[in-house]
């Protein structure tokens, strides 16, 4: 381009603006892949302990139970068999660390752990 009379040629310029960009309103979405959910057998002791409940959700304090199992059965027949008869084989049933440990829920009661003596 060759301006006349000595003029300088005039470009126009336009501004351009970027194309805005969507916005994500609230908190953002998490994807949870749940597995199967299962009573869990390790990682547990005889005392009450923080949980996130598989079942619910919840996250607090577990309720603990003692109940009887195989551990305490095996117990009272190893005291039977080297001569503790008379009512003192049955000791391991007075006592809460022969039996198994029942971890629940504090929200919905479901068994969440067992800490197990010598087998469940």
């Amino acid at each position: 381009m060759v301006a006349e009379n000595n003029e300088t040629p005039v470009v126009q310029a336009s501004v351009v603006q970027p194309a805005p960009q969507p916005q994500v309103m609230g908190a953002p979405v998490v994807a949870v892949v749940v597995g199967e959910k299962k009573v869990m057998m390790q990682g547990f002791t005889t005392f009450p302990q923080q949980h996130q409940c598989q079942w619910c959700g919840h996250t607090g304090m577990t309720k603990v139970t003692k109940e009887v199992c195989m551990g305490t059965h095996l117990a009272c027949c190893g005291l039977c068999c080297i001569g503790c008869d008379l009512c003192c084989c049955f000791i391991p049933y007075c006592v809460d660390a022969c039996k198994s440990t029942h971890h629940a829920c504090a929200m919905c009661r479901q068994v969440v752990g067992i800490s197990t003596f010598i087998a469940e």
